[in-house]
């Protein structure tokens, strides 16, 4: 026996124990959201450090679950065993390893899975016989490779990124064991893939076979707390009963569900029911959702600076009571949702005699308030489609539209940084490795120093994760120790010793469909089957056992090592590096190159924004960072991107002028470091000394429309700043809100916010 996270490779008996892989069950690439959603499912992909948390009575989903998952193990482990393969352990605990309480999800992971292998199978045969004799190169460029792959991996942020890491970190699993023999590196990477193939083949089978667990409700749940959640945010928000700070700490928790459930989604396509063909649906949904967070901090903004300026009147105050009473009924009567978009007209309408910045105020506030109708209903109605289950309508299709293609915010230098974690601790474990000649721990050491690297690369500081890790690990040592030397050798026969696996194998099972014991209960259940070693024909050896469990333990010590100098990093420091992306988007949404629409950019920043929302959650109050908001950024990205698609329509002194503004907005964005309080005053003067430029040279509908958005731009950049010097403005109906344009894309169409 080997102690070991990962099947040790088919080497001779006197080469040694090699490795095979592990990873939590849904590898995420970004810490999780926080959850607000009491309905909301539950996570199980988080790979933290694991607790002693208080488990409730074991579940019928619970039982089920580990019990499905023994079957598929079993099975495969026989059917292994029956072809004679070299390995058939490697079956046995690849079943643990994409096994899902959720049948979509489960088909997915072992899809990825197979895919990786099958990467990580042709590397290791394409560069094991031409750099076997440069062992120095051959470590270099295995740790290369490994690096490249994290760092592609981490990049992705989706699903699929786990065929990327596996395709890295599997050349390290095969390569090692069988370094000193390359004419097996054919038959080896073949056998790998064949058994890695049917513990993939087995599990998704049982899984979509046996009670299967669709992902489709599950979302559905989802998608239902979140705009629950949503709901109370809007109606407080509407009715001025939402303090600040507690706005903000809740639009970051809905942002890090939206950004969370947009991922879940992708495993819709593997689900074997109708669900499946809900994905346009939900992402249609999903879309309106984070569309709707920029437009309720605008309304809270809007509503906050009327009332300073004593300019909300009661009229208007009950209108924002109908509209929250409206959401909170569900949204449904588009009749009275009709009504309440001609009362929003009346806001305009009655703000002509304020003139001035009230003016201006009074109708980005109707023509945001108009966006929420649209969009509620919208969600209700997408809402009731998914719940259905039935054909789409045409007026349901309609709704679906283009999706933003832009790139998400991802943190390069992060990425590169556990990149090069990884190659370092490949360098320094197989260097170890062969100096001293161990030959059976140093491949285990060797292998499972970058394999950790990798399967916690997505984590800002992993270092707490790998000691949490540790502990239970150690127990699965315990665990095979006992198994290797009292009970096995009293055994004879596939079934009685798959009854016997049983014994570990079903407990532990339970632990991996709970989420709160999810991570320990993959720890015990893969590292048990692994370390095992268990073979057609077995034999026990205390010297082999006994050498992969320290080389186990010293290749998690020198990822601990490497991971804790090289790229362990802060929560405040991970946020600001992602607050930085975004804003260099929205700097580079400005330039008259680039083709980011509002959409795009508005989809890219909600998701930063769930992105940095739960390491802001992990700062202390007071720092400089939690001054800042995002989505008044987003405001301000989607007016300027509004201002120049307006440009091309003005004569050259207005374009030039407005030029000149969009260039002095894209440097401030470019250029931004953190909150600058005194950054922002200046560019209120700015805008101010802009608008009171353009104000005389500008007429009709584009004075009005440049005028909105540069509006929309000083309430995000100074949502609390001073009204500023009167442009004596006389607006008439021209900035009266268009129903026609909101209903089309209410975030490109209407982008003063």
């Amino acid at each position: 026996m080997s102690a070991s996270v990962l099947p040790r490779g088919s080497a001779p008996a006197q080469a040694g124990a090699g490795r095979a892989d592990t990873d939590a069950p849904d590898l995420p690439t970004a810490p999780p959201p926080v959850q607000t959603s009491p309905s909301a499912a539950p996570k199980t992909d988080t790979p933290k450090a694991p607790a002693h948390p208080k488990a409730p009575a074991i579940s019928t989903a619970d039982a089920l679950f580990s019990i499905k998952a023994f079957i598929a193990a079993g099975l495969a482990f026989s059917i292994a065993c029956a072809f004679n393969l070299e390995n058939p352990y490697w079956a046995l605990g690849c079943v643990y390893l994409v096994s899902n309480p959720l049948s979509g999800a489960s088909t997915s992971k072992a899809v990825y899975r197979l895919l990786g292998t099958v990467i990580g199978g042709v590397m290791t045969i394409a560069i094991l016989p031409i750099l076997v004799a440069a062992p120095t190169l051959f470590i270099l460029v295995v740790g290369a490779w490994i690096a490249l792959c994290l760092f592609v991996s981490l990049l992705d942020g989706t699903p699929r990124s786990y065929a990327f890491m596996l395709g890295g970190y599997t050349v390290a699993l095969v390569a090692f064991t069988i370094v000193d023999d390359p004419t097996a590196v054919f038959p080896t990477a073949v056998a790998r893939v064949e058994e890695i193939a049917i513990g993939v083949i087995c599990a998704a089978l049982v899984n979509r076979l046996i009670f299967p667990r669709h992902v489709g409700p599950v979302l559905f749940g989802r998608v239902n707390g979140w705009l629950d959640n949503a709901a109370a945010l809007a109606a407080a928000t509407l009715r001025g009963a939402f303090e600040e700070d507690a706005a903000r700490a809740e639009i970051r928790r809905l942002a890090g569900d939206a950004t969370d459930m947009r991922n879940f989604t992708t495993h819709i396509s593997y689900d074997t029911s109708h669900h499946r063909d809900l994905v346009d649906l939900s992402l249609a949904l999903q879309s309106r959702m984070t569309r709707l967070l920029p437009i309720l901090s605008a309304v809270h903004d809007q509503i906050r600076v009327l009332e300073e300026l004593g300019t909300l009147s009661p009229e208007e105050r009950a209108l924002l009571g109908e509209i929250a009473d409206w959401i909170e009924d569900g949204a449904t009567d588009t009749i009275r949702a009709g009504r309440l978009t001609d009362d929003v007209r009346r806001i305009s309408e009655g703000a002509r005699d304020l003139g001035g910045w009230s003016n201006l105020v009074h109708v980005n506030l109707a023509e945001r308030l108009n966006d929420v109708v649209t969009l509620w209903g919208d969600c209700a109605l997408l809402r009731a489609a998914i719940a259905s289950g039935r054909r789409l309508t045409t007026g349901e299709r309609a709704l679906l539209g283009d999706r933003p293609a832009a790139p998400p915010v991802r943190d390069r230098l992060s990425a590169g940084m556990a990149g090069l974690a990884a190659f370092l601790a490949v360098v320094i474990s197989a260097t170890l490795w062969r100096v001293t000649g161990w030959s059976d721990g140093g491949i285990a050491m060797a292998q499972l120093a970058p394999v950790f690297c990798c399967i916690l690369g997505a984590i800002d500081n992993p270092v707490p994760a790998m000691r949490g890790f540790l502990k239970y690990l150690i127990w699965a040592m315990v665990a095979a120790f006992v198994y290797e030397f009292a009970l096995l050798p009293q055994i004879t026969g596939i079934v009685p010793l798959v009854a016997a696996l049983g014994l570990y194998l079903l407990p532990a099972g339970v632990l991996m469909a709970r989420p709160a014991t999810a991570t320990i209960g993959l720890t015990l259940c893969v590292n048990f089957c692994y370390m095992l070693l268990l073979k057609a024909n077995y034999s026990p050896n205390l010297s082999l056992s006994m050498s992969g469990n320290i080389g186990t333990i010293m290749g998690m010590v020198i990822a601990m090592s490497v991971v804790g100098n090289v790229r362990s990093i802060g929560a405040d420091v991970a946020a600001n590096r992602v607050l930085r992306r975004a804003w260099a988007r929205i700097a580079d949404a400005t330039r008259p190159s680039s083709p980011v629409s509002a959409e795009e950019l508005g989809a890219v920043l909600v998701d930063a924004l769930g992105q940095a929302a739960p390491r802001l959650a992990q700062v202390r109050g007071g720092h400089d960072l939690l001054a800042g908001d995002i989505l008044r950024d987003l405001r301000v990205g989607l007016n300027l991107v509004r201002l120049k698609q307006l440009r091309p329509g003005l004569s050259a002194v207005e374009a030039t002028e407005l030029g000149a503004l969009l260039a002095r907005l894209s440097t401030f964005y470019a250029t931004r470091r953190r909150h600058d309080i005194r950054a922002a005053e200046a560019l209120v003067e700015d805008l101010d000394a802009a608008a009171r430029r353009l104000n005389p040279i500008l007429a009709g509908r584009q004075r009005a429309q440049v005028l909105a958005a540069l509006t929309g731009i000083r309430l995000g950049v100074s949502p609390a700043g001073r009204a500023p010097v009167p442009l004596n403005l006389d607006l008439g109906p021209d900035l009266d809100p268009d129903p026609r344009a909101s209903k089309v894309t209410p975030l490109a169409a209407g982008a003063t916010t």
